[in-house]
């Protein structure tokens, strides 16, 4: 009877030592799962972060070469930062990446911050072809609308830029790759300031100084400056405020001293002692325009001012819209030549560069509405400025998910003005 008594005792006590194992295993068993757990997530925030780490140090390498290849973005200091790219995809398991550029310090591109056509008008027509051969244009264009004519734009050496998603018209570029035909571009800045109106209104012509010249100071003018068969306006802003059609059939005129242009037309029949800079820049104001044809011949030099003068480079600055276009050339021989920026943002322009009619303007065009009409040589339109060399400031930004940090990654290059636009790093770092 004692044993069967012992027997329950024993069963007792294995009992309480099974329900105390039971309870121990259970606690340490949720303690290791609550640590798997958060291993886990931790694996899989160190995974997002190492994507992302490794998409913006790629991007930044993506920026790079974006900014040596094409020298529309980030020119210049006054252009700002500039998106590269809203959305770079480098790891396809991470989120897009967002690429802007800054230049820090000097550059130029020549043009306008590196285009030779600039059009500002949203309309299917912004850029226009008419008659002869396909267009070339041997500079960067951006393009706001699209291009209408029978004749397609080929760009030569440099990228073609169309404002909207899709590209419309028949344009291409060469040789591709590197360059091609790109969409959804954001505009260049426009900028530029008028220069101080200068003091003089309606300065005398002088035509005895040199007996055959008409000889023109810079100033305010009310009416068309009276022409003779040679002209000469010196160094300097002429403002021409509401004086209709400019007509100039017959006649030389030359603006400005060279400021190391090489002359395209006949050597001016004057020659400035002291010259206040160098070229000038004509101001069309109110209904001003300016119709070059019929044996005319045509030479503006870059307006390069002693001290601040409104936008330096420029040489026609065309203020406010018009009815009519602002610049026609129309036939009869006429030769135009312009060095510096053609600036009219608000205003069309056309050319009929057909035949031995010629007009080149050297220095980058920016117009509401532009028309290409030429044959041959007889239409050029560059960017003649030696880039020069820049220091530009990359920057790549990866966001996470929810909650998750972003990413950043930069890149200080300087750029040299060299062909290859070789680049050296300066600083890099990914934090």
């Amino acid at each position: 009877m004692r044993r069967n008594l012992d027997s329950r005792s024993d069963d007792g006590v294995i009992l309480v030592i099974t329900l105390a194992f039971l309870a121990f295993f259970g606690l340490v068993a949720v303690a290791l799962l609550a640590q798997g757990g958060a291993g886990l997530r931790s694996t899989g925030a160190v995974g997002e972060l190492g994507k992302k780490l490794y998409s913006a140090d790629g991007a930044v390498d993506l920026g790079i070469e974006a900014v040596q290849a094409d020298q529309t973005l980030c020119p210049d200091l006054a252009a700002g930062e500039r998106t590269i790219s809203p959305s770079v995809v480098v790891d396809g398991d991470a989120n897009p990446v967002a690429l802007t550029c800054r230049t820090l310090d000097n550059g130029s591109s020549g043009g306008w911050q590196g285009y030779g056509i600039v059009t500002t008008s949203s309309a299917t027509d912004s850029l226009q072809t008419q008659s002869g051969a396909d267009k070339t244009v041997t500079a960067p264009i951006f393009n706001a609308g699209g291009i209408s004519g029978v004749k397609d734009v080929l760009v030569s050496g440099a990228n073609y830029f169309q404002a909207g998603t899709t590209c419309t018209g028949s344009a291409s570029a060469s040789p591709s790759p590197p360059y091609g035909v790109l969409c959804g571009r954001p505009a260049p800045l426009l900028n530029a300031t008028l220069p101080a109106v200068p003091p003089a209104t309606n300065p005398a012509p002088d035509t005895l100084t040199r007996p055959g010249c008409t000889i023109f100071s810079p100033g305010v003018y009310t009416s068309p400056p009276v022409l003779g068969d040679n002209n000469y306006f010196k160094s300097g802003v002429y403002y021409f405020n509401d004086v209709g059609t400019w007509n100039i059939a017959k006649q030389s005129v030359v603006g400005g001293t060279s400021g190391g242009e090489a002359s395209e037309l006949a050597l001016p029949c004057y020659n400035e002692l002291a010259p206040n800079g160098s070229g000038v820049e004509f101001v069309l104001r109110g209904n001003s325009t300016m119709s070059v044809s019929n044996q005319a011949t045509v030479e503006l030099f870059s307006r390069r001012p002693n001290s601040a003068d409104g936008s330096p480079g420029i040489s026609l600055y065309v203020e406010g819209s018009r009815t009519a276009a602002a610049l026609t050339q129309t036939n009869g021989n006429a030769r135009f030549v312009i060095h510096g920026t053609l600036y009219s943002p608000d205003a069309e322009v056309l050319t009929n560069a057909t035949g031995s009619v010629s007009f080149w303007v050297l220095n980058g065009i920016v117009a509401k509405k532009f028309r290409l009409q030429s044959t041959g040589d007889a239409l050029k339109i560059t960017t003649t400025a030696t880039p020069s060399g820049r220091r530009v400031l990359i920057t790549a930004t990866a966001t996470g998910s929810a909650g998750a940090r972003s990413v950043m990654a930069n890149a200080v290059v300087d750029i040299a003005g060299d062909a290859a636009h070789t680049i050296s790093l300066v600083s890099r770092r990914t934090w």
